[in-house]
């Protein structure tokens, strides 16, 4: 009840102070929560990615396309999704790119990696990257790399997410918590091999 009226009074100072600003949002997605929060129009402006060093590099090239990579290590990200789809998908290679390890781990079809600088190694050998997360992110650079790249990708239909896919259907799993939907996607786009 303290922090009510001091609460009170920011939001209307963020309001005021948007008011008079221009506003620019990275997503549809973002404009549409300033819109809803704060009634301001705002400006979208997608982040400039660039992926000519990825693209021409011989490690992206040359590198064999055999594995569903997945860039995080959280929760919210959806890592334990990924777990499950490893379990389900068990004839497929999984990377995971993890920011909490200092050295590459395998754990059955799953090898975990650690965090680089540099993402063309992110890409190497992906034949597909997956976005699986579970809360509502303002747009995906992972996936709007991959996307570009022409690398076959999944995005949760959560937040921006499906924007950095230019909203292709065949990108976005609308029951992104649901693990059996993601097998389904993930057949559709590398075969039913899987």
């Amino acid at each position: 009840m303290i922090e009510f009226i001091p609460l009170l009074i920011l939001k209307n100072d963020i309001r005021n102070l948007i008011k008079k600003s221009k506003v620019i949002a990275n997503s549809d997605f973002m404009a549409s929560k300033l819109k809803e929060l704060f009634n301001v129009d705002s400006v979208v402006i997608p982040p400039i990615v660039n992926i000519d060093p990825i693209f021409k590099s011989s490690v992206f090239k040359k590198s064999k396309k055999n594995s569903i990579v997945f860039v995080g290590d959280s929760v919210i990200k959806g890592i334990q999704l990924v777990y499950s789809l490893a379990e389900k998908l068990n004839n497929e290679n999984f990377i995971i790119f993890s920011r909490y390890i200092n050295k590459e781990e395998m754990h059955g079809n799953i090898t975990i990696k650690p965090w680089v600088q540099d993402n063309k190694y992110l890409y190497a050998n992906a034949k597909l990257v997956i976005m699986p997360s579970q809360w509502q992110e303002a747009y995906g650079r992972v996936a709007r790399e991959a996307y570009l790249l022409g690398l076959n990708v999944l995005v949760s239909n959560v937040g921006g997410l499906n924007e950095a896919v230019d909203k292709k259907r065949h990108f976005i799993v609308d029951e992104y918590d649901n693990v059996d939907a993601w097998v389904r996607k993930i057949k559709l786009l590398i075969g039913e091999k899987t």
